[in-house]
């Protein structure tokens, strides 16, 4: 049971670390790499809204006249979020290889939910842009999006069941 224990707080402690690393190399990205990013998270306006930006070299963000899509637009922080709580959940249930397989796989979920709820914070926010007090409701939209995020993340990974022995999964409903 201690030898069990000990494993679980090691592959989790892996986690937290995968994390930490992340945090730092998504917040020390090339211009290029902030770029590439920014050019992917511009489409979305530009699909929904019909607005053309413009890219400032200089200060490495894009443009639509009345609001810029720059680096702290892209949401890597709450991907390293959902990641880190994704990771731990379930990891102390697995065995053998499932259990690197399960931190991949939580860094793929982690991604694609972190991208969506980015990209639903960005479109929302954009009804906004005429607003005194844009900042503001853009950070309100922030904190419910990537809370509500983080929230639905948690359920999701509560509600699969990963039997103890580390046998194959089974996703149950509870009712």
């Amino acid at each position: 049971m201690i030898k069990k224990n000990i494993n679980t707080i090691v592959w989790q402690a892996a986690v937290v670390l995968i994390s930490l690393d992340l945090f730092y190399w998504f917040n020390h990205l090339s211009k290029s790499q902030i770029k590439f990013l920014l050019d992917f998270y511009k489409k979305f306006p530009e699909i929904f809204f019909g607005h053309l930006f413009w890219y400032n070299e200089v200060e490495n963000w894009h443009s639509a006249g009345r609001y810029v899509i720059s680096k702290e637009c892209l949401g890597l922080n709450i991907i390293v979020l959902i990641f880190g709580l994704c990771g731990v959940m379930n990891i102390g249930k697995l065995k053998g290889y499932k259990k690197p397989l399960w931190i991949l796989t939580s860094a793929v979920l982690a991604i694609l939910f972190g991208v969506f709820a980015n990209i639903l914070r960005l479109l929302s926010s954009v009804y906004f842009t005429a607003y005194a007090n844009f900042n503001t409701i853009h950070t309100m939209l922030g904190i419910v999006i990537y809370l509500s995020a983080i929230i639905f993340c948690y359920v999701f990974f509560k509600r699969i069941k990963i039997k103890e022995n580390g046998g194959s999964d089974n996703y149950e409903k509870h009712i």
